[in-house]
């Protein structure tokens, strides 16, 4: 039967680091860029939340 490991000095745990603190989200509203023309939408990068001509809210793909 093998010695148990007990006789051996345990090595210290290292302390975590702790967690960042989220940023708070509430009540921040994501930019929202208005978009009036093709060329407009065109150089929005992928990804951007518009306003579309018609009012509604939508992301480009």
């Amino acid at each position: 039967v093998p010695p148990v490991a007990e006789s051996m000095p345990a090595e210290p745990e290292p302390e975590p680091e702790p967690e960042p603190e989220p940023e708070p989200s509430f009540g921040v509203a994501p930019e929202v860029v208005t978009v009036k023309t093709r060329d407009q939408y065109n150089n929005l990068p992928s990804g951007t939340m518009f306003k579309a001509p018609d009012g509604t809210i939508r992301v480009k793909p």
